[in-house]
């Protein structure tokens, strides 16, 4: 809009110091204006990040990660020593008002501003606010808890009935599946590059040997995440009637749905990267004693 009007501005003919002084005026002022514009944009970013609930979201990810933690020792053969260093390290290493940031930074590179009034304006509706209370309280340590006693019953309530079926048009309108699986591989092959980095010379796989560890585990992850994701949208949106959950899919189906759907599925994705990077170079350096680990990159 600044760029426009100054180019509207110098096509015109200037006559006398009235015309301009009032041209002066406008380049002088024009700075003004994109750095007020700057902050409307700031604000709007986070109008919608906190309307949204993802800052809630974000700030119970460390104890969520520390639940999941200390649930797979208690399945496998980790002492419960392991599962205290690994947990020290999550808490020093997951910083939630850095990874809001970085939500944010991208959220504002990825959707224009009539998107955001488009997404703020349906958040800021009877049903939007009603979704994302939802959302934000399935987010929570109880919530989660909650859902994993609820697996089973759930399955079983729901089993042929709409709900289950309109599982498919939700995910593909949302990719909460698609995403998940993406980021729990990135943040998989980030661990491992961080395990081969550091594991230089101390007898650990290569990457390329882990990276292949990995990858061969997609199928098997991506049946894990499916089952957690389809519990967790049962769970999550069991009071919502299925006329309101339709509605909900239809905005997640809009274009600007669609593209903030997608912009914070990156944007969290991206975020969790360099945490685990260093996650799994503290990890290491943590099994290996006093042998010195380079820090992450």
């Amino acid at each position: 809009m600044v760029n426009t009007l100054r180019n509207q501005v110098l096509a015109l003919p200037i006559k006398g110091t009235a015309s301009w002084l009032a041209f002066l005026l406008l380049l002088l002022n024009a700075p003004l204006a994109v750095y007020a514009a700057n902050i409307d944009r700031a604000a709007q970013i986070e109008q919608l990040y906190l309307q949204s609930g993802i800052q809630d979201a974000i700030a119970q990810f460390p104890s969520i990660l520390k639940e999941g933690v200390a649930s797979s020792a208690a399945e496998s053969e980790h002492s419960t020593r392991y599962t205290q260093q690994v947990t020290e390290i999550i808490e020093r290493t997951i910083d939630v008002d850095d990874l809001g940031s970085q939500v944010k930074q991208h959220l504002n590179s990825k959707l224009s501003s009539e998107h955001v009034d488009s997404i703020l304006a349906w958040l800021m509706s009877p049903l939007g606010q009603k979704v994302v209370k939802l959302e934000t309280t399935a987010a929570t340590m109880a919530g989660f808890e909650e859902m994993s006693a609820q697996t089973v019953t759930l399955q079983k309530q729901y089993k042929g009935t709409p709900r289950e079926k309109l599982f498919e048009n939700f995910d593909r309108a949302t990719r909460t599946t698609e995403a998940a699986l993406e980021t729990a591989m990135a943040v998989q092959l980030a661990l491992v590059g961080a395990f081969a980095d550091a594991g230089q010379g101390a007898g650990m796989p290569d990457y390329a040997m882990l990276t292949e560890m990995v990858e061969a585990n997609r199928f098997m992850t991506r049946g894990l995440i499916g089952q957690q994701v389809f519990t967790n949208y049962l769970y999550t949106y069991r009071t919502l009637n299925d006329d309101e959950l339709k509605r909900y899919i239809r905005f997640a189906e809009s274009p600007a749905g669609l593209r903030y759907f997608s912009a914070l599925n990156e944007a969290l994705r991206s975020a969790l990267i360099a945490p685990s990077k260093e996650i799994g170079r503290s990890i290491l350096q943590e099994a290996l004693g006093d042998i010195s680990v380079p820090p992450a990159e």
